[in-house]
């Protein structure tokens, strides 16, 4: 899981949230099919987004009718209006929440804000304060063993998202500390894997000598992301270590279950968050519309959002599967996102608390630990995809 501020950079400073929320009402008034422009780099939603075209392989042939070309259809003007205006109290009250440095209130493992980011980044290029140490993987998710892997690819996306949208010199420190990211996760890539169903994907930077598995799903997603912002910016990735990750993910998928889960040869119990996950990376290659895809989304659409802040079993997170399944979906388009979107803004802005935030994720899995700020910026992310505001964002 992410346990971190790099979840946080929706809003930085007054002047850059004032213009977000202009942009907004400005959205939301807007003809629906029209193409989104890019809004002012920081006070957009978060850069964790992914674009549905190929990194290396064709689409396999579609089985279903195209994704809708107008994700707007979903929800009637009033209740875009009320999305729009939920999104705007979280963009407050998480601009309140900022501290001077750049970071927002959570634990040491888990903090970040663009020039926070680059401070953050370790000789090795790994974008993490805490650098861990070996075996430095326990029970407990606030670990830096746990944490630094997600906060790595996540920074490396914001970062992308950012080159080339500030001024030259930040814009310099930020293509440095990009390729050094880089460098960083093609070398955890190469790691050898003691089990050969884990070929092509990643795990924990230092993972524990009792640690079952040595690629999982989830940070394998992450680092997919990471490449995919890279080359969205510009940047040079050679094919193999995505195609081989595309074949680890497939690998994922559970014919008994009919969905993608967290791993291979020790599975958990199907979570959404996997699911979502599943099929984000697939779309990542252009595979949203194969059959492993397509049932994780029919899973998905079986299993709702509809109990707020409820988990499935004890590995499901609520708010991380809401905004992976919401950007899943999306990709899916169809039938899947009309199915999936409406009710899940109706439970959501349900229960966002008068002051602009919602609730700290509930047990078993603990990330309560990460604090609100963290669990809004999931939730802000979800209700925002279909606003496609920036490029990673979109269709």
């Amino acid at each position: 899981m992410p346990h971190a501020t790099h979840l946080l950079l929706l809003a930085v400073n007054d002047g850059e949230r004032s213009r977000m929320m202009r942009e907004m009402r400005r959205i939301r008034t807007a003809p629906a099919h029209r193409a989104l422009s890019r809004p002012v780099l920081l006070s957009a939603l978060l850069s964790m987004m992914l674009i549905a075209t190929p990194l290396t392989a064709q689409p396999e042939p579609a089985s279903d009718r195209e994704p809708s070309d107008d994700p707007m259809t979903v929800l009637g003007p009033r209740e875009w209006e009320e999305v729009g205006e939920s999104i705007e109290r979280a963009l407050r009250w998480l601009a309140s929440r900022q501290q001077p440095d750049g970071s927002f209130p959570t634990l040491e493992t888990g903090q970040r804000a663009v020039d926070y980011v680059l401070g953050c980044q370790q000789a090795s290029g790994l974008l993490a304060r805490v650098n861990p140490r070996v075996n430095d993987v326990t029970v407990s998710i606030a670990t830096a063993g746990h944490t630094a892997a997600y906060n790595h690819a996540i920074s490396g996306v914001l970062l992308c998202e950012v080159y080339g949208m500030t001024h030259k010199d930040q814009a310099q420190r930020i293509r440095s500390a990009i390729g050094r990211g880089l460098n960083f996760t093609m070398a955890e890539h190469a790691k050898p894997k003691r089990f050969p169903a884990d070929e092509g994907g990643w795990r924990y930077v230092y993972p524990a000598a009792r640690e079952r598995a040595d690629s999982d799903l989830s940070i394998t997603c992450w680092q997919l992301m990471f490449l995919r912002a890279a080359i969205n910016a510009g940047f040079e990735i050679p094919s193999e270590p995505i195609d081989q990750a595309v074949a680890y993910i497939k690998r994922c998928y559970k014919p008994d279950a009919r969905v993608l889960t967290y791993t291979i040869l020790h599975p958990q119990a199907p979570t959404r968050a996997m699911a979502g996950t599943g099929i984000l990376a697939l779309a990542l290659d252009g595979l949203h519309r194969t059959t492993i895809a397509q049932s994780s989304a029919q899973w998905l659409l079986a299993h709702p959002f509809d109990r707020y802040n409820q988990s499935l079993n004890i590995y499901d997170r609520y708010h991380y599967g809401v905004y992976h399944c919401s950007l899943a979906m999306f990709q899916m388009g169809g039938r899947y996102w009309e199915g999936f979107y409406p009710g899940l803004a109706q439970v959501l802005l349900r229960h966002q608390t008068p002051a602009g935030h919602w609730a700290t994720e509930s047990p078993p899995m603990g990330d309560h630990i990460f604090g609100n700020p963290y669990t809004t910026a999931l939730v802000v992310n979800a209700l925002a995809v279909p606003y496609q505001l920036l490029p990673i964002y979109q269709r």
